[in-house]
């Protein structure tokens, strides 16, 4: 039987590690959006569970918050609780490097609007110069994208010398919050400010959203621009 270490040897191993806990900032992040109605689920001990993640062992600021909410609408591998909670919230999220066609990103992002029945995709007014727009039975919606909008004199659309348009998750986004307020929807989607990898997408009526764009939780802290975007 080998002989126990010698007294310093046990006095410098390494004993248990403390259980990470929720920040400051965490436990701020979370308060917000509950008061706004989300994230019904994510009590005390949801989120002492949720930091124990491995993702969360090293982010901080904007990521970290983000990487909370991947966790939470995750719901540890529980399909059905992740389902009901990502409809719950019309929750939506996108990594830079998915590699999705804007077919598929108008079925994920109306999937979140039920309310508005089956979307499609389409162009009205003639051939490929067409507005393209979002269409739910007799309901249209345009896809305007916000640098379109705000074009200054001295600036060029460059996509006019580029025979591939592109169009915007917050383009489509605009249009399916129209479509939501044709159907008397109160709640629209909304970007929360994110890291540069990923933009998140939740659902919240006009007062929550007035007061999380004042806390700065999300993307827009402009009254105008909320509502623009809300299409309130």
């Amino acid at each position: 039987m080998p002989p126990p270490p010698p007294p310093a040897a046990r006095m410098n191993a390494p004993g248990p590690q403390p259980m990470p806990l929720p920040s400051d900032a965490d436990l701020a992040f979370v308060k917000a959006l509950r008061d706004a109605g989300l994230l019904q689920d994510f009590d005390d001990r949801e989120l002492a569970r949720a930091v124990t993640a491995q993702q969360l062992r090293t982010s901080r600021g904007l990521a970290r918050s983000i990487d909370l909410l991947e966790t939470y609408y995750g719901a540890g591998g529980d399909a059905a609780i992740a389902a009901s909670r990502r409809a719950r919230d019309r929750y939506f999220v996108h990594r830079e490097d998915d590699a999705v066609t804007a077919l598929r990103l108008v079925e994920r992002i109306a999937a979140l609007a039920p309310e508005v029945g089956v979307v499609v995709m389409e162009r009205i007014g003639g051939g490929l110069d067409g507005q393209l727009v979002l269409r739910a039975g007799e309901q249209i919606a345009a896809v305007v994208d916000d640098y379109e909008e705000s074009l200054e004199t001295n600036e060029i659309d460059l996509r006019d010398l580029d025979p591939g348009q592109t169009i915007t998750i917050r383009g489509l986004v605009r249009a399916i919050n129209v479509l939501l307020s044709h159907v008397g929807v109160r709640s629209r989607l909304l970007p929360l400010r994110s890291d540069v990898q990923r933009e998140v997408y939740l659902g919240v009526d006009l007062s929550a959203a007035m007061e999380l764009a004042t806390g700065g939780v999300l993307e827009d802290e402009d009254a105008g621009e909320v509502m623009d975007l809300g299409s309130w």
